[in-house]
């Protein structure tokens, strides 16, 4: 018969694999199986998408690994967004552009 984890407890699960925790990492946590935790993914992402769910995690993955959180990221999006409408080209650096409007304000 096949054990039946909790919401509750597929959320936690989830949770810590989107954070980049290995599967044997969450199943020593969750006093799971390899196989379970396993199973609780994959129902995730057959539920969401492969592709959406595996990009969440590494979003997730490269955000901590950079110690950057989601406001750091939303607000640098925020940023970019307008360097996009001001059309500044990519390969000028944002310390350059900077500087010629703190010359410019002189």
């Amino acid at each position: 018969m096949k054990e039946i984890i909790p919401r509750y407890f597929e959320l936690s699960i989830i949770r810590a694999w989107l954070q980049g925790k290995t599967r044997d990492e969450i199943a020593q946590e969750f006093g799971k199986s390899q196989g379970k935790v396993s199973d609780v993914i994959a129902k995730m992402r057959n539920s969401l998408g492969k592709y959406d769910v595996d990009s969440m995690r590494e979003l997730a993955k490269q955000l901590r690994d950079h110690e950057i959180n989601p406001d750091n990221c939303a607000c640098g999006f925020r940023i970019f967004n307008i360097l996009e409408k001001l059309k500044i080209p990519e390969t000028k650096k944002i310390e350059e552009f900077l500087t010629s409007i703190f010359e410019f304000s002189q």
